[in-house]
């Protein structure tokens, strides 16, 4: 794989989506507590964001939480994680761990407790000068609540206005507003769904599916995907590209 800083450019490819998927399973496979498991995928998710860097992608969103685990899982789960996310944010508004990282949130962040939303606001604005890559961190988030909010925002903007909410209006009202569409996901622990992430974004977006949990992904496996990425006909709606072999836009990376 080429350690150019303009390849990811050069074919392409602005934006990669990851749904790190498999912590529960990795911890109960290594029969660790899910805290062990969190901080191996945060590891991991370093190396990777360090690793897309090195290739030039400007853009890295990850599914860390969505809105459902927020309302629906017990007491005690959430308190564990967002225990552990505020401790991972301290450690980046304190030690720079990301370099050169500007860190942005998506989401309902009114769902969080208080203390864990002033840490997010920290970590957000004290990246904002960073001029590396950008990673996008979803957390109480589902595209269905981003859309009916944004299409209230649309709607409290400009009123019913003959002709009503267009696409063009919505997208300036998405959490994602300004950054480009993903063109790349990649879901690990071998689960093929979008658990609603990102739902009006990933219209165009190329799929992968590894087997991997999420602890036990590499940076030589993002490599694998963007050299996949790298093979794949991208028509956009229109008559097909010569680029390329078209693999259809879902596949998996076997092991």
């Amino acid at each position: 794989m080429p350690k150019d800083s303009l390849y990811a450019l050069q074919i392409g490819l602005k934006h990669v989506a990851i749904i790190p998927d498999g912590n529960h399973r990795w911890a109960a496979k290594h029969n660790v507590s899910t805290v062990k498991a969190y901080a191996e995928g945060v590891n991991i998710a370093e190396r990777v964001i360090t690793r897309a860097q090195e290739l030039g992608i400007p853009y890295i969103t990850m599914y860390m939480m969505s809105l459902e685990n927020v309302q629906k899982r017990s007491s005690t789960w959430r308190k564990t994680f967002f225990a552990f996310l505020e401790r991972t944010l301290e450690r980046y508004c304190n030690n720079n761990q990301l370099k050169d990282v500007r860190i942005l949130a998506i989401g309902d962040l009114s769902n969080l407790p208080d203390n864990l939303r002033v840490k997010i606001c920290e970590v957000v604005e004290s990246t904002a000068g960073n001029m590396g890559i950008t990673l996008v961190v979803a957390i109480a988030y589902t595209g269905r609540d981003e859309i009916v909010r944004a299409i209230n925002k649309c709607i409290n903007a400009q009123g019913r206005a003959a002709g009503g909410v267009t696409a063009d209006m919505l997208e300036k009202h998405l959490d994602t507003a300004g950054i480009p569409p993903p063109d790349l996901l990649i879901r690990t622990s071998g689960e093929m769904r979008l658990s609603g992430f990102l739902l009006w974004q990933l219209a165009y977006t190329e799929f992968l599916f590894v087997n991997e949990l999420w602890p036990d992904f590499s940076v030589e496996r993002l490599d694998e995907a963007v050299a996949e990425f790298h093979k794949r006909t991208r028509n956009f709606g229109s008559e097909r590209s010569s680029r390329g072999e078209n693999h259809g836009n879902w596949a998996t990376v076997n092991n």
